[in-house]
């Protein structure tokens, strides 16, 4: 007999909270990848739209990578400060 475990499935909003926590510092896209627990074509969906909200940004220097803006920097505090226990 397998046991079977249920893993929680995680909405969209949760997702995207998690990609600009991982953020918050610069990081590579296999970085944001691993920590996200994301698959590479999920991982590039959710930073393209989090870089059309202005969320995350691009960055080439010191290496090629993503960081939070301010805007996303806020929306995180904002979000674990009112809705996320």
């Amino acid at each position: 007999m397998s046991v079977a475990t249920h893993e929680t499935k995680r909405d969209k909003l949760d997702i995207l909270l998690r990609i600009v926590e991982v953020t918050a510092t610069p990081a590579k896209k296999t970085h944001i990848l691993y920590k996200a627990n994301l698959n590479f074509y999920q991982l590039n969906r959710y930073i393209d739209e989090l870089i059309n909200l202005g969320f995350i940004k691009e960055m080439e220097v010191p290496f090629k990578g993503y960081v939070a803006t301010e805007k996303g920097k806020q929306f995180l505090t904002m979000m674990r400060n009112n809705i996320r226990p």
